[in-house]
């Protein structure tokens, strides 16, 4: 089978510990996940294809121009493929993918990925895997052995013919037999056609093979000739099985001899040798058979996974966190005997280095006569899945499984196995200040002025973060905040302007990103009104309720009129509270009174 390394999440930390705004640099990260399935090529032999999806975001504050991503494939240490992914200009907060494909025969490969602007590299991946495409049992990998559109069987019936019966008697007559032992050093080796073909030997199941690959290109429906798998008298063999007018006849291609062959058919009619095949297969069909119970296997293939009853598109989809997910199995029953009993359909998962087996599972009796089908759903919740960590991802985190549909059926309880891929997704960590307002626009110089600041979690967790008020680029004060997941809160910071001169002052809040969080772009908040920092007792001037740069008459008035208003009143002016305790009254006048005649 394909062995892999699976490339996990690469996970870049992002996180400004300074005093200062955010970082204005780009900062660009890469995850790599694979998948692979072996299908037919052109010449309708075995081949890897191999998928790359690679994903690339910016969690910094600039843009990344003209970013690329490297990659070269090499076999044996010799470069096979190599290139070049333009990932082109990314502004902040902005991602990209694509899916690279290569194709690969067996052998050992690494694969190198590197992550680039001009002038640096961001980051590199290097991974190997070993390609082995399986040469013994393997469960419906085996229609990929019979290959009736290589051009090397084509040309072999176009010179022998397209009689099934000569093709027969070719197999038998020109191909010896000789154990695995002796040609591959191994107990079991499965050979392809071609292989079979330019050795023109093998054991039992390799001449099967060619004979069924070369009726199947003479014409031979799928339908009326297979493989067949099992035992003869208690060993384990395989022959060929043909659909006839009479009935199935078991053709021997190991033999050779008008003679031998007539009595294969003689001790057939009599059900000698005792035949049970475990399984029967050719380029399009798999069937398995329960030797136990003499009951078929029955074939499931892949529905579809549904959220709200909305099919998923793609080889691996996509979930919001919480969401269930439908898992629609079509199971089908397409071999010669009625199948009835108990199926069970479970999902397992792939997690970095093993299984974690079995994590939901649904029993179904039924019963399905040759030919038909049937759909089983699963329905099941993958946040409910322990052991597989979040990754992280531009503005989200995701777990990636890679999901098993399982059908083990009774008594022995072997497994069909059919492998997509499921990832779930949730908002990452995620806090935020939405709004940043100060309870006054004046302030006398030593005098204090509170701002209220909205901190939010937008994320899915609970988390603690430090938000600090600035005024241009002095610290006004540092308070721990703890938010639980779609909340807000209101927090009021005091500005005390002592060892401060006149003048106009901005204010702006910020919001330490906390652990793995990537969008911090709404990090920072800064207020839209400007907060003048005057004469203590400048609150009016001609213009009335409006500083003119000196204390006089005009704000002792303006006091008077504001006198003994609160928060409460229809006459209050936050900014005649000249000390900050939230009535206007003799202290205030008190204090005009101490500065009167002063000014800026």
């Amino acid at each position: 089978m394909l062995i892999v390394s699976i490339l996990g999440p690469i996970e870049s930390t992002f996180c400004n510990q300074s005093m200062q705004a955010v970082s204005s640099e780009p900062e660009i990260h890469m995850n790599v996940y694979n998948s692979s399935a072996w299908v037919r090529d052109s010449w309708d032999r075995p081949v890897a294809k191999y998928w790359l999806n690679i994903v690339v975001w910016n969690s910094g504050n600039a843009t990344a121009y003209s970013a690329g991503v490297d990659f070269s494939l090499l076999k044996y240490g010799y470069v096979v493929e190599n290139g070049s992914l333009s990932v082109g200009n990314m502004g902040k907060g902005e991602s990209w993918n694509t899916t690279k494909m290569f194709e690969l025969n067996e052998g050992y490969y690494e694969i190198n990925l590197t992550l680039e602007t001009p002038g640096k590299i961001w980051q590199t991946v290097t991974d190997a895997y070993q390609v082995s495409f399986p040469r013994s049992w393997c469960g419906d990998y085996a229609r990929l052995y019979v290959t009736p559109r290589d051009p090397v069987i084509q040309s072999m019936v176009n010179s022998i013919g397209k009689d099934a019966g000569s093709l027969y008697i070719w197999v038998g007559d020109k191909i010896r037999y000789v154990y695995d032992n002796v040609s591959h050093g191994v107990g079991d080796y499965w050979q392809l056609p071609y292989e079979t073909l330019n050795l023109t030997t093998g054991d039992c199941e390799d001449v099967a093979f060619l004979l069924c690959s070369l009726m199947r290109a003479a014409g031979v429906s799928a339908e009326d000739v297979f493989v067949a798998m099992g035992t003869a008298d208690g060993g384990w063999h395989a022959w060929v099985i043909q659909r006839t007018a009479t009935g199935w006849r078991s053709l021997e291609p190991t033999v050779n001899g008008f003679i031998e062959r007539l009595l294969v058919d003689i001790f057939d009619f009599f059900g000698i040798p005792d035949r049970k095949y475990y399984q029967a297969s050719n380029d399009l069909y798999f069937e398995q058979i329960n030797i136990s119970t003499n009951q078929p296997y029955v074939y499931q293939t892949f529905w579809g996974w549904y959220v709200n009853g909305i099919g998923l598109q793609g080889d691996r989809v996509t979930v919001e966190k919480g969401q269930l997910v439908t898992l629609l199995i079509n199971v089908a029953n397409p071999g010669f005997y009625t199948y009835a009993g108990f199926i069970k359909i479970e999902i397992d998962k792939y997690v970095a280095l093993g299984f974690d087996y079995a994590f939901t599972s649904t029993n179904y009796s039924l019963t399905l006569y040759p030919g038909e089908s049937t759909s089983l759903p699963l329905t099941f919740n993958p946040d409910e899945v322990t052991g597989n960590s979040w990754g992280q991802c531009t503005h989200y985190y995701y777990k990636v499984y890679t999901c098993f549909a399982c059908i083990h059926q009774p008594p022995d309880a072997d497994t069909r196995e059919c492998v997509y891929v499921l990832s779930s997704i949730l908002r990452a960590p995620d806090v935020a200040i939405m709004n940043l307002s100060p309870f006054k626009t004046l302030v006398g110089l030593g005098y204090s002025v509170n701002i209220s600041a909205v901190a939010a979690n937008q994320g899915d967790y609970s988390e603690t973060c430090n938000v600090t008020v600035y005024a241009n680029s002095t610290q006004v004060e540092r308070q721990p905040v703890t938010l639980e997941t779609g909340t807000s809160t209101n927090m009021t910071f005091t500005w005390n302007t002592s060892r401060l001169t006149y003048g106009n002052y901005i204010i702006y809040a910020s919001a330490w990103p906390v652990p793995g969080e990537t969008d911090t772009s709404d990090n920072n908040c800064t207020c839209n009104i400007t907060i003048h920092v005057g004469v203590p007792g400048d609150i009016s001037g001609p213009t009335l309720g409006v500083y003119d740069g000196k204390c006089d008459m005009r704000d002792v008035s303006y006091l008077i009129i504001r006198f003994n208003s609160n928060p409460n009143s229809a006459n209050w002016n936050a900014n005649a509270d000249i000390n900050n305790d939230a009535t206007v009254n003799m202290r205030d006048v008190s204090i005009a009174i101490l500065n009167f005649n002063k000014h800026e």
